[in-house]
């Protein structure tokens, strides 16, 4: 699975109301492959991040060095969402989660349109 940590992150989709911004869903196909990284579910390395207040990321790639493992990296984009401008004060909490469920609707179509060219059927987006 390919998965975003976006569901509760809306600031993208109220700063396009408030700027008229025309928002293009883009997702980069590949990029989860190019190192492998250290899952500490002790979150030792979290406490530590939070202490010296930098996230603290143990990667590695070809030869265990920080140098990407060759694999392709695709960017995908999606259909342009056109965004009227909204003056600040008149944004509602539900125009603000309309457009962010649009977002991410728009992404995942791109997400499942272009999969399939590329070989990777079997990965699923989900969002956290």
């Amino acid at each position: 699975d390919e998965v975003l940590y976006v569901q509760q992150r809306k600031g993208l989709a109220k700063l396009a109301l408030r700027n008229g911004i025309t928002l293009i869903p883009a997702y980069s196909m590949g990029n989860a492959q190019l190192f492998t990284s250290l899952f500490d579910s002790f979150g030792i390395l979290e406490a530590i991040s939070r202490k010296v207040q930098f996230a603290i990321l143990i990667f590695w790639g070809r030869l265990g060095l920080p140098m990407p493992y060759r694999t392709n990296v695709s960017m995908l984009l999606g259909r342009p969402i056109k965004v009227e401008q909204v003056p600040e004060d008149k944004i509602t909490q539900e125009m603000v989660d309309a457009l962010h469920k649009r977002m991410l609707d728009e992404l995942k179509e791109t997400f499942d349109t272009h999969k399939t060219h590329l070989g990777l059927d079997h990965k699923v987006l989900r969002y956290d």
